[in-house]
């Protein structure tokens, strides 16, 4: 979700905030371009030799640091840039080398720090990305956002993104991306616990249960599952029983192209003979059975 406010717009809403909002999103902004700014120098010196020939001006270029961001809220002579002129927004940088310190607005990047013009584009570029985030953070709390996911574990978030949401502010639709993967992740890590769990205990039942013997390609355990699971639910079709099967990691996966388990021809052909021998009958039309157990004393 990309959105644009102007000055007066992001003023107003910002306004329309309490303090501790407010103090909370000219933090993150600052933050953020403080980590957009490292990163974009990490990634110069990773690529060191390959986009740039010139390693005496890359050099000169990662050794600046971003160190602060200020927003004094209008322009004023208390905030000013290198050639002179009153900023509203002031970037400070901090030469690591030689700890110069330079201050300027953001259309001046490549004047005062000496990066290539093309370099420049793209830090400029990516320092203004920020802000739109913050753009999106206050639309969507003009609008009335509600977060795209139910989940009372918020504290299985990042500390920043619980801190954001205990204070009414929207996640941006990044945030929010990553929000949903940190749950999808919680939510298999769950069912598969709860899985281990359930095969444990059938384990156990199925440990102590004694079925007819059959001549079939199945193995034991999992003719005795068969008996197991009709036991629990009376009746069945041959695809339900194999899925339950599959869950509890009795057989594998794999499928024919029609979608079916390929492990249901054999199981398929277990039941019948079951049925043959009367443990088992069915209902139905053919090929579409509902398997019973017959309880016998």
């Amino acid at each position: 979700m990309i959105v644009y406010l102007n000055k007066s717009e992001r003023d107003r809403l910002m306004g329309e905030l309490n303090d501790e909002q407010r103090g909370f999103l000219q933090d993150s902004l600052k933050r953020g371009k403080r980590t957009y700014y490292a990163n974009f120098i990490a990634r110069l010196k990773a690529n060191k030799g390959n986009a740039l020939s010139e390693h005496a001006i890359l050099d000169e270029m990662t050794q600046w640091e971003l160190v602060d961001y200020i927003d004094g809220g209008l322009v004023t002579d208390e905030l000013k840039c290198e050639c002179g002129k009153s900023l509203r927004y002031q970037y400070i940088v901090q030469n690591n080398k030689t700890g110069k310190v330079l201050k300027f607005g953001i259309t001046h990047f490549e004047q005062h720090t000496g990066f290539p013009p093309h370099i420049a584009k793209d830090v400029v570029k990516g320092l203004q990305e920020v802000d739109l985030e913050m753009d999106e953070v206050l639309s969507k709390w003009e609008n009335g956002w509600k977060p795209s996911f139910d989940f009372p574990n918020t504290e299985l978030l990042p500390d920043e993104m619980q801190r954001q949401l205990s204070l009414g502010l929207p996640l941006t639709d990044r945030q929010e991306e990553k929000a949903n993967d940190i749950i999808r992740e919680f939510k298999r890590k769950q069912a598969e616990e709860e899985r281990g769990l359930e095969r444990k205990n059938l384990e156990q039942e199925l440990s102590s249960l004694h079925v007819p013997e059959v001549n079939s390609p199945l193995d034991p355990i999992i003719q005795k599952a068969v008996f197991y699971y009709f036991s629990l639910y009376g009746a069945s079709n041959l695809e339900n029983l194999c899925e339950w099967l599959l869950q509890m990691e009795l057989i594998t996966g794999e499928r024919f192209l029609t979608g079916k388990l390929k492990a249901q021809v054999d199981v398929g052909i277990y039941l019948e003979s079951l049925v043959q021998r009367g443990y088992f009958s069915r209902a139905g039309e053919k090929l579409k059975w509902v398997y019973v157990l017959n309880h016998t004393s």
